[in-house]
């Protein structure tokens, strides 16, 4: 399933690319990653019944047959492009027209390594999953055992998180679009003093989970606050690979998910400190540390403009060739 899904996020980052327009961006993604989170809320929601009601296995047949009733539209709406679609009007492939994205047949592998936002986007994607995995994965477990919360009292307060999460991931992309359109900030700025914002409340909230003790009510408000600044750190970062190259936006987008690994190790991690003395204490400490230093160096280093790589392939092989001679080329591109 893993092997089979991976492909999705990086496949719609290339589609979005050539489907929207400066202003517009951040929420078209912010939306469709957004649909990640709905999935995993139902599944929870309605596994526990459809368990009770028909047993096991129709959590599996449930699901397989969701996915192909949605296949059919899938096949049927959705073009790579905009010219290729046969119901869009032409007020809106007029509008579209604009966006010069294009698929390339060549993948700039070389530059790509050697772009250091590249390795910013990975950055950030593990501490964001590391941290989701804190909020959805562990955290009923800290509730039950560590403060002493009933288990279907943690799932209620998971449930709204997961749901608040959903909802403000869709509001932060819109709100960095619209003060972009606006024009009142430079893009740059919005999305520095977004990603400030949302290091701070996610290391306040940690640091408050690792000190709050076994008060079930000041655990729950640090959860829900922390839950307020992760989605605004992500329409952060998200957004990266669009604004560096639009044009490699999908493979861009697959490498940046290695990051995911955070999913992975933090459980472990958390085993490791689960039988000894202040073992939680040390994991939100941990966590807040590695958010405020990730997030101090995504604000430094944040970018603001698209990478000269980005359209390479414009260039013939035999006018590379003649213009490396002449020393008038550098990353793939002609030089003014």
């Amino acid at each position: 399933m893993g092997l089979l899904q991976g492909p999705i996020f990086p496949a719609i980052y290339s589609i979005i690319s050539r489907w929207t327009l400066p202003g517009e961006t951040t929420t078209m993604i912010s939306a469709s990653m957004s649909g990640a989170s709905l999935g995993a809320l139902v599944a929870l929601g309605l596994s526990g019944i459809v368990i009770k009601s028909f047993g096991w296995r129709w959590v599996f047949w449930g699901s397989g047959i969701v996915t192909l009733a949605w296949l059919p539209f899938w096949v049927l709406y959705v073009r790579d492009s905009p010219c290729n679609h046969p119901g869009i009007s032409k007020t809106e492939l007029h509008r579209l027209s604009k966006n010069h994205n294009q698929l390339r047949k060549k993948v700039p592998w070389s530059r790509i390594f050697k772009s250091k936002y590249v390795y910013l986007f990975m950055m950030m994607e593990f501490v964001n999953v590391w941290t989701q995995t804190i909020m959805i994965s562990e955290g009923p477990t800290f509730l039950t055992n560590q403060v002493g919360i009933r288990l279907d009292d943690a799932s209620k307060l998971n449930t709204i998180l997961t749901v608040l999460a959903q909802f403000l991931i869709i509001f932060y992309g819109w709100l960095s679009d619209f003060l972009e359109r606006r024009e009142w900030l430079s893009m740059l700025t919005v999305r520095r003093l977004f990603q400030m914002f949302g290091t701070l409340v996610m290391v306040g909230c940690l640091m408050g989970l690792a000190f709050a003790g076994c008060d079930a009510f000041e655990v729950a408000v640090y959860f829900i606050v922390l839950v307020i600044g992760l989605p605004i750190t992500i329409v952060t970062y998200i957004i990266g690979p669009m604004i560096i190259a639009p044009n490699y936006a999908g493979t861009l987008t697959g490498m940046m998910g290695l990051g995911t690994i955070g999913g992975f190790l933090l459980p472990l991690f958390v085993s490791l400190f689960m039988d000894k003395k202040n073992g939680w204490m040390t994991v939100f400490l941990v966590s807040a540390a590695i958010n405020l230093v990730t997030g101090v160096i995504y604000v430094i280093w944040m970018p603001n403009e698209e990478e000269e790589w980005n359209m390479y392939e414009e260039i013939p092989e035999s006018d590379k060739d003649g213009m490396k001679k002449n020393g008038k080329m550098k990353g793939g591109t002609l030089t003014q």
